[in-house]
């Protein structure tokens, strides 16, 4: 075209591609050299902004090496017993419940429902008390407990019900299902209201059915149909207190050795008992002495 040989127009494409990568690369070197300028005068203690947004960093839960109630551990609050060392202890049971806010203590969450039952060998509940209770912030995911806002506004708070629970666990062995769970809340809930409650044996349920019921799995709804109890009000602590009653002596008998634990009782503080709980599921069973 115009007379000019293919060669020489070949020849200024190349030289002109060349160019302009050379171009770019001046251009990317200067903006380097500037953008080393700019840290190496900036003010201390600054730092460069990330145009890239990071993943959050997992942060450990504070709550202590406690993750499962096996036979021997010691908790903040209980001794777990089970098969090996240790004695047995003649007690009844102080079966506890909670429904909270969220799985963490550590993450301000609270108890928003709370259940305690004691409990013979038998099954029997000779006394039960449950409430809900006012956990001071939201009371989280409602669809999991089916507590709203509104319920719990006029519920006691956990500090006035604490003398209620300490008076059904004196002198009993304290049983819950997934009892590592109930423990933290517990144990977090009494160390807001600076009470130390003494060392006293525990029982994990979810350990117990674990060792002795076949089930496709061991949460308790799972446990009640295998076993053919009534699963009204699933997910609230009085129907789930009434369950691990009723399966407990069912556990206990498949077992078959007595149950050891390497400590004894000893005697629950005394706590004012003079506020009303507020219950939201059935009627609740009085003692039956009375």
């Amino acid at each position: 075209m115009f007379g000019i040989p293919i060669e020489i127009l070949v020849g200024v494409s190349v030289l002109a591609g060349l160019g302009l990568l050379t171009a770019l690369f001046l251009a990317e070197r200067a903006s380097s050299r500037r953008a080393a300028q700019r840290r190496r005068h900036a003010a201390p203690g600054t730092r460069a902004a990330v145009p890239v947004p990071r993943a959050p960093v997992p942060v450990a839960e504070p709550e202590g090496p406690l993750a499962f109630a096996e036979p021997g551990v010691r908790g903040r609050l209980f001794q777990y017993g089970g098969d090996g060392p240790g004695f047995p202890v003649d007690a009844p049971y102080a079966v506890v419940s909670i429904e909270t806010t969220g799985l963490s203590p550590a993450k301000d969450d609270r108890i928003v429902e709370i259940a305690i039952a004691r409990v013979d060998a038998r099954g029997r509940i000779e006394d039960e008390y449950a409430t809900l209770v006012n956990p001071g912030r939201d009371v989280g995911p409602i669809l999991v407990h089916g507590i709203s806002t509104t319920e719990v506004l006029d519920a006691p708070t956990f500090k006035e019900i604490a003398g209620e629970l300490l008076a059904r666990m004196d002198g009993a062995v304290v049983v819950a299902h997934n009892a590592a769970f109930a423990e933290r809340f517990l144990a977090a809930e009494f160390a807001r209201m600076g009470v130390t409650l003494p060392l006293n044996p525990a029982l994990c349920s979810l350990w117990l059915a674990r060792r002795t019921l076949r089930a496709p799995n061991h949460r308790l709804d799972t446990l009640a149909r295998v076993a053919g109890l009534p699963l009204a009000d699933a997910h609230t602590a009085t129907a789930d207190v009434r369950t691990v009653a009723a399966l407990l002596p069912q556990m206990l008998a498949i077992h078959g050795q007595p149950l050891h634990y390497l400590t004894g009782l000893r005697p629950m503080p005394e706590l004012d008992r003079d506020v009303q709980p507020k219950t939201r599921f059935g009627e609740l069973r009085p003692t039956t002495d009375g």
